[in-house]
């Protein structure tokens, strides 16, 4: 049986993903607590309690186990601040992953969340071997789109009306990026 130690350490020239730990819940919970951060994410609680976030990590031990969901946090090389954070849902099966994200605020429009998107998905085809890789955004949220299409994943879908989120019903669009694809570009 693997152990959450077993998550490789990502690294690119601003930021690197590894296992995010109990020294980084003050910090986790500080950046998710900005109502704009959780704002347009669809399982993210506000207000954001110390639970929330060893819930978070719990889930990060129990997908390492199982081998089908992959939680990282987010850090910046120079300083190693905790920023954010970036989880992959598996669907061995069918070769598939599902990328979530979020990014604390003061971070934002710095390229680092592009950074840490492509780590993700460089790390799921080339290391685990996934044909095909999904992720979701509001469409309240276009930024997120614009992170998804800097990473060469296309606009699949528009799902209407599907999650009811924060008393309303959201829209929302999908994006993916298959194997063939991503060999062509990178």
């Amino acid at each position: 049986m693997r152990t959450i130690e077993d998550l490789p350490l990502l690294k690119g020239p601003k930021i690197h993903l590894k296992t995010p730990g109990a020294k980084d819940i003050p910090r986790i919970c500080e950046l998710l607590n900005e109502p704009e951060v959780s704002a347009y994410t669809l399982f993210i609680p506000h207000p954001y309690r110390e639970k929330d976030a060893i819930f978070w990590l719990n889930m990060g031990h129990q997908g390492l186990n199982n081998q089908n969901q992959f939680i990282f946090g987010i850090y910046k090389n120079d300083s190693g601040e905790f920023i954010g954070g970036i989880d992959l849902r598996l669907e061995r099966m069918h070769r598939k992953g599902e990328l979530g994200y979020w990014l604390g605020k003061p971070h934002w429009n710095q390229g680092l969340m592009t950074e840490a998107l492509e780590l993700m998905i460089s790390w799921a085809m080339e290391d685990l071997k996934v044909n095909k890789i999904i992720a979701l955004h509001d469409v309240d949220n276009p930024a997120s789109g614009r992170v998804m299409e800097k990473c060469g994943m296309i606009k699949e879908a528009t799902l209407i009306d599907h999650f009811f989120v924060n008393k309303k019903f959201t829209t929302l669009h999908q994006y993916y990026i298959n194997k063939n694809h991503y060999y062509k570009t990178h």
